[in-house]
């Protein structure tokens, strides 16, 4: 008599196919996992940065060591020749602008093809304006004591009251930062 325990050769195949196919379903879904992961982390990052400088230009933060200048407005520049990153600066002439490195406090870079998509402002009274459909060229959110308010300004002029900040990955998902001229700053997903 023979033994009948045990695999045949076509019970092994049909086994190991079935493996094959959840392997590559769960890799494949790891990496977009991850892709997500890194975009909201990214995206929460650009919001505190925002969320530090509303609170250095709230507080009381000394511009450069010894200086005794404590007046000075913080703020973040995002520029759309620039995607792959923006400037947290301090507007230490006091002219509402980024005006170059001597301003500069703290740059942030995005990494793995990750960048700024768009960014968009909503002025008080007219249609939203943004950076992808050539509206805008750049928008800067300053915070000047002693009020926690965001002064939002972009290269057309005129009073805002949201701007909105979109990263997006390679595989195109986006997070959004909302930034409303009352101060709150909240992350959009």
């Amino acid at each position: 008599r023979l033994s009948t325990a045990g695999f045949s050769l076509v019970e092994l195949m049909v086994t190991i196919s079935i493996f094959v196919v959840i392997t590559g379903v769960v890799l494949a879904k790891n990496s977009s996992f991850n892709s997500s992961i890194k975009l909201t982390n990214l995206v929460y990052e650009v919001a505190l940065k925002i969320r530090e400088a509303q609170t250095y230009g709230v507080s009381v933060r000394e511009f450069g060591v010894g200086t005794s200048r404590f007046e000075i407005g913080y703020g973040v520049y995002f520029d759309k020749s620039l995607p792959a990153g923006f400037v947290f600066f301090a507007d230490e002439n006091k002219n509402r602008s980024y005006d170059g490195s001597n301003e500069l406090v703290d740059s942030l870079s995005m990494l793995g093809g990750n960048e700024i998509k768009r960014f968009c402002v909503t002025p008080i009274s007219g249609p939203v304006l943004c950076s992808n459909d050539g509206s805008i060229n750049f928008l800067t959110i300053i915070f000047e004591r002693p009020k926690p308010e965001a002064i939002i300004l972009s290269n057309i002029g005129g009073a805002y009251q949201k701007a909105q900040v979109v990263v997006g990955s390679v595989d195109g998902q986006e997070r959004f930062v909302e930034i409303d001229a009352t101060g709150q700053i909240s992350v959009v997903q």
